[in-house]
């Protein structure tokens, strides 16, 4: 009967352990990619729309943010702060400029444009970053 009981408690808390990294995991995702953010639907119809709309928000200073998720376990974000405000960390390389083209990642893949490799907050979760002004047309509208 003690046995019984001794692999019951076990197995609670192997659910419970689950259910908790399970959690925490989601908590750090919205904490990385949405706390202290705003949203905004944009509809931008062409590329001269969306070029005004960065020359705006670069001369107010603002940092803003367009993120695209592939699959649940990848993430795009095209951003005018590519550290999101100092959450991601450079292990090495350089950080995306702007025009190049460039971009950093959790992951080291073998692109030729990836210009470094970033510290992941988030267990099994691919994060590449981007300068927003390499958003391509078919992403210019949604939620910034």
């Amino acid at each position: 009967m003690k046995k019984i009981i001794v692999v019951l408690l076990f197995v609670q808390m192997i659910v419970f352990s689950s259910y908790f990294i399970t959690f925490y995991n989601q908590y750090a995702k919205n904490n990385l990619l949405y706390s202290d953010h705003s949203a905004l639907l944009m509809t931008i119809n062409n590329s001269e729309e969306f070029n005004s709309f960065i020359s705006i928000i670069q001369n107010k200073g603002l940092n803003v943010s367009r993120i695209i998720y592939p699959n649940e376990d990848e993430v795009f974000i095209y951003s005018t702060d590519i550290t999101l405000n100092g959450h991601i960390n450079l292990i090495r390389g350089d950080w995306p400029v702007s025009h190049a083209g460039g971009f950093v990642s959790t992951i080291d893949s073998s692109e030729s444009s990836q210009v470094g490799l970033v510290k992941s907050p988030l267990n099994n979760f691919q994060i590449s970053l981007r300068k927003i002004d390499r958003l391509n047309s078919a992403a210019y509208h949604g939620i910034y």
